[in-house]
């Protein structure tokens, strides 16, 4: 959601309810809106940004995303919470980025080397 309509609607809402919803600057991510609100027993907002660890987002990663951003939400109904699996693919895909780039380095260096001590 973009800042001119995220302000139009907490406009309305502060209007037509008398809750006034966080400015946009505590809502945004990048340059859109991406978070929940969440509202306490005295309709008093609270942001939930839209966010979860890197390890733990897999095919699913919106699903996970929701999740993790709903855990406040979860723990205050007393609903039970766990967290994603890690994915292992993410685990696999860094470790092998790391491997490839050992060997770059290895090969820079022995090439490197080899020009130096000729």
């Amino acid at each position: 959601m973009k800042s001119k309509d995220y302000e139009k609607i907490r406009a309305a809402i502060a209007e037509a309810c008398s809750v006034e919803l966080p400015p946009y600057k505590d809502v945004r991510r990048w340059r859109k809106a991406h978070a929940f609100l969440e509202f306490g027993p005295d309709w008093t907002p609270r942001v939930l940004p839209l966010k979860a660890p890197f390890w733990r987002t897999g095919r699913t990663v919106m699903v996970d995303i929701f999740k993790y951003s709903l855990r406040p939400v979860f723990q205050r109904l007393g609903v039970p919470w766990q967290p994603s699996p890690i994915s292992t693919f993410k685990v696999i895909l860094v470790a092998f980025t790391g491997t490839l780039m050992f060997v770059f380095l290895a090969f820079m260096l022995l090439g490197i080397a080899a020009i130096v001590w000729r």
